[in-house]
């Protein structure tokens, strides 16, 4: 089967830049930055052998996402992706 991991010189974060609740303190809106360097292997080729590379991109995401209040719990109702970007780390730490 496959597996993933993170390359230990470059690993994957995720940014939070903004967040605001709206004035009903019902609705959350949450602007986040993500820098995937996940490596999806496979199985090896041949007994024995390394593990196949299958998907080593570098990939910066940012998402909008949307949070609202039900029953007491915070439940993710809206992921918008507004940027990707392929081999560069577009997310800064605040």
């Amino acid at each position: 089967g496959l597996f993933a991991g993170d390359p230990p010189d470059d690993p994957s974060t995720q940014t939070i830049e903004s967040m605001e609740v709206g004035t009903s303190g019902q609705v959350a809106k949450v602007s986040t930055c993500v820098w995937d360097t996940g490596i999806v292997y496979g199985p090896a080729i041949s007994p024995g052998g390394p593990p196949t590379v299958v998907n080593d991109r570098k990939v910066t995401h940012r998402f909008e996402l949307t949070f609202e209040l039900v029953d007491g719990s915070w439940k993710n109702t809206r992921e918008l992706t507004v940027e990707r970007t392929e081999d560069v780390n577009l997310c800064v730490a605040q």
